[in-house]
């Protein structure tokens, strides 16, 4: 189970958290499966995660909140870009990187 989904159901299960918090992992966890449900080339909408919200976890979410946690979970899953070692022009031994 990966660090977000520990989070997820603690805040669901425990009250280790405060409303705030517990509202946050909440939504964010709304985003996931709102992310993992979308069809391939749509991507989650704001409405996605207020349903998943609503029915996996009992938790009304605004609009506000909702594209919040979309926007969080863009940002933890924000693929890494490669960086690439080319040579440099002939005779140059100097290694270029290229992004």
């Amino acid at each position: 189970m990966s660090g977000i989904w520990r989070q997820v159901l603690a805040a669901y299960t425990t009250d280790q958290h405060n409303e705030r918090d517990r509202e946050q992992l909440l939504a964010l966890g709304a985003a996931e499966l709102a992310h993992a449900r979308s069809s391939e080339g749509r991507p989650a909408t704001t409405e996605d995660v207020q349903h998943i919200a609503l029915h996996e976890f009992g938790l009304l979410l605004g609009a506000t909140q909702a594209r919040t946690a979309l926007r969080e979970r863009r940002t933890r899953h924000k693929p890494e870009r490669a960086t690439t070692v080319q040579e440099g022009p002939a005779g140059s031994s100097d290694a270029w990187a290229s992004r």
